[in-house]
């Protein structure tokens, strides 16, 4: 620790910090809200030996608002999975933007595995967007997308998509599921509701909702709803599939 300037330098740092390890060669510490990081690593493993981490070359932290690093690497059993060339992580409490933690491990079914890598986007209070993606050394590679919006007495919905390319048998199934309410002043309300299925079993094979994968109907409407004094008028177009 420098007294006359403030700042401090400490080697191969560890912390514990909201359920995250983070560590690094060298920490350099310029002010009480601004570190420098070098050889920075993060992981949510809790084993001495980390099954996976991210790595950044440099890192620049401000202490309850965000880390900002280049380039960042994810590896997996010392194994380099994905390079990214910048990224910024909040580490704020709350809802904010930034990437998932995701579940790395190994099962007799899927072989090695990492699930749940994505980002959240949290756009305003009213819209909010997840992208996921699962890679498993055995059984599959997919992709999924979940928005959410919302404004109330106003509309409501949200859209989900899911994508999977699985390897034995080589296939592509997908799944597409969206909903919406929207709400006039005059008391007329729109309802859309969509649901898309790549084959008849889906569902059954890949959700982890034991209730959605006894789910045994893919049903899609749009109606439109007026009050009309004491009454009302309803107009539908609705198609379901077994």
């Amino acid at each position: 620790y420098h007294i006359p300037s403030r700042t401090a330098r400490t080697d191969y740092a560890r912390s514990w910090y909201d359920r995250g390890l983070y560590t690094g060669e060298r920490v350099v510490m310029l002010s009480r809200h601004e570190f420098n990081a070098q050889g920075a690593r993060f992981s949510t493993s809790e084993r001495d030996t980390l099954d996976w981490w991210f790595w950044a070359a440099s890192m620049k932290v401000f202490p309850n608002d965000k880390a900002v690093a280049r380039p960042i690497v994810l590896y997996v059993e010392d194994t380099p999975v994905f390079w990214f060339p910048y990224a910024v992580f909040p580490i704020r409490r709350g809802r904010t933007s930034g990437f998932t933690i995701p579940t790395v491990g190994q099962s007799g079914r899927d072989g090695k595995y990492i699930r749940r890598l994505g980002y959240y986007f949290g756009f305003s209070d009213y819209v909010d967007l997840q992208l996921q993606t699962d890679i498993t050394e055995k059984t599959r590679f997919s992709l999924s997308a979940r928005e959410r919006h919302r404004l109330r007495y106003v509309h409501s919905g949200d859209i989900r998509l899911e994508w999977r390319r699985e390897y034995d048998p080589l296939r592509d199934r997908w799944m597409a599921d969206l909903g919406h309410v929207h709400e006039l002043r005059d008391g007329t309300a729109f309802r859309l509701q969509g649901s898309f299925l790549s084959d008849r079993q889906y569902l059954e094979d890949t959700q982890g909702d034991p209730q959605e994968r006894m789910n045994r109907e893919a049903r899609s409407y749009l109606s439109v709803t007026r009050a009309l004094g004491r009454g009302s008028f309803q107009a539908a177009v609705d198609g379901t599939r077994y």
